[in-house]
């Protein structure tokens, strides 16, 4: 049996109005390095998912991954689906008739 990640994934979201999320919790730009750098000292990882709107305007979704590196993350991964989306593709489907 696997056991549920103590650590859930830290993902970054950037939105079309350029609000900054942290795992859904609202951070400010100018704090974002100085937030992840206490995040991830309580983590083995420093992997962070990157997941901006598509209306997210580009240059900024670049200057929050900046600050994301100065923060401490050294793996920054695109999100393309939400994590949700993933695991729910991931589980395996029900028996048939159940």
């Amino acid at each position: 049996e696997i056991a549920a990640d103590p650590q859930p994934p830290l993902v970054l979201k950037v939105a079309a109005d350029r609000t900054i999320t942290v795992n859904n919790t609202a951070v400010g730009f100018d704090e974002l390095p100085e937030r992840l750098r206490r995040m991830f000292a309580a983590r083995d990882d420093h992997i962070l998912f990157f997941d901006a709107e598509d209306k997210a305007p580009y240059g900024y979704s670049v200057e929050v991954m900046d600050k994301a590196r100065e923060g401490g993350a050294i793996t920054i991964a695109p999100l393309t689906t939400t994590l949700e989306a993933q695991a729910a593709a991931a589980a395996p489907a029900p028996p048939p008739g159940g």
